[in-house]
């Protein structure tokens, strides 16, 4: 991946130029609708795109700000784990992040979920060689494990203490809503959760009682 300066640079670029392009747009409108003919005060002329450009500045920033910030914690979580970043433009005129790759010997994915969808971030940990019978037999799935996350202002609404992590599709996964977990911070604590299985011994067969002597 590019330098993260650069990186957000070139992102910025085609969401910035958008934005300028709607800003303009209504001062464009007002020049067109005001005719000046050279006779009488050509800061009247002015005044009304100035206006709107003094308007639309703190918007502006505002965008920029967030979309920094958003690169900023996708990339830094890439550089933690030591994963894949990439992205993609999608409606409404955002970009997408995920990442992929190995961590701690497992295939993670970590991306985030179109608006439309809700835009929550999933996590699939690709299921292990040494747990897939276990998986396939139905000895691990459903919820296996939880995931703590920060402690949540006085303001949010309530959730569980942790986010669950469940098996589907014969994966690891886990959806996170809002981001109150670091996104570094759930995949460790994902992998941690399946090296823990790995570790933990196979479940005895189920043997019927031997009959009694009576």
């Amino acid at each position: 991946m590019k330098d993260s300066k650069e990186h957000n640079l070139e992102g910025f670029g085609c969401l910035g130029w958008g934005l300028l392009a709607i800003a303009a747009a209504p001062a464009i409108l007002c020049l067109s609708m005001i005719p000046y003919s050279g006779e009488g005060d050509s800061e009247m002329y002015w005044s009304v795109p100035l206006g709107l450009a003094l308007f639309y500045a703190p918007f502006f920033w505002l965008f920029k700000w967030a979309y920094s910030r958003h690169l900023k914690i996708w990339s830094s979580a890439a550089d933690s784990l030591g994963l894949l970043l990439s992205r993609k433009f999608g409606w409404p005129g955002w970009f997408y992040y995920s990442l992929e790759g190995e961590y701690k010997g497992y295939s993670i994915r970590v991306y985030q979920v179109s608006a439309i969808k809700g835009g929550s971030l999933m996590y699939i940990l690709k299921c292990p060689e040494s747990l897939r019978q276990r998986v396939k037999d139905g000895e691990i799935g459903g919820v296996v494990g939880t995931l703590q996350g920060k402690s949540r202002p006085w303001y949010a609404p309530p959730l569980p203490d942790g986010y669950e992590v469940f098996v589907e599709a014969g994966d690891f996964r886990f959806r996170q809503i809002g981001w109150f977990i670091d996104i570094a911070s759930a995949v460790e604590q994902m992998a941690d959760l399946v090296a823990r299985l790995e570790d933990s011994p196979l479940t005895p067969p189920h043997l019927p009682e031997p009959p009694s002597d009576e």
